[in-house]
């Protein structure tokens, strides 16, 4: 079972986090640490409901936290579903954590990984990664 780590705290995150954990991926749900007073009902339960037409449930995470390295430590997938302008207020602060091999997918794009690499190889970071 792949571990996926999924960045933010909003509905879209959410929604990716709680589909995934349905679908038996082992899923993290990290919001950053600015905006943990939203994220208390999240940290809270350890779960998030979904509803509608697809996958719907009460699904389980692994983990919910604020904390990028407990996130993204054996995660081989990272989705940062933030709006663009918090791109780079989340890579500052996961570059750190970033291990070879993972794969980070930025949702929603918008040429969001380029960027994400350019901060990455400005913050000095070597691991070989993959942006999407």
């Amino acid at each position: 079972m792949s571990t996926i780590a999924v960045l933010g705290g909003g509905h879209g995150a959410h929604a990716v986090a709680a589909d995934l954990a349905l679908a038996g991926f082992k899923v993290r749900l990290c919001e950053h640490p600015n905006f943990e007073a939203t994220f208390k009902p999240t940290l809270d339960k350890g779960e998030v409901e979904i509803l509608g037409k697809a996958r719907q449930g009460v699904a389980k995470l692994d983990k919910a936290t604020t904390n990028f390295k407990e996130a993204l430590d054996g995660a081989e997938i990272i989705f940062l579903v933030v709006p663009s302008f918090g791109h780079s207020l989340f890579a500052e602060s996961f570059a750190p954590y970033l291990h070879d091999g993972q794969l980070v997918v930025l949702m929603p794009g918008n040429a969001g990984s380029l960027e994400v690499a350019k901060l990455l190889k400005e913050k000095g970071v070597k691991k070989r990664i993959t942006i999407a």
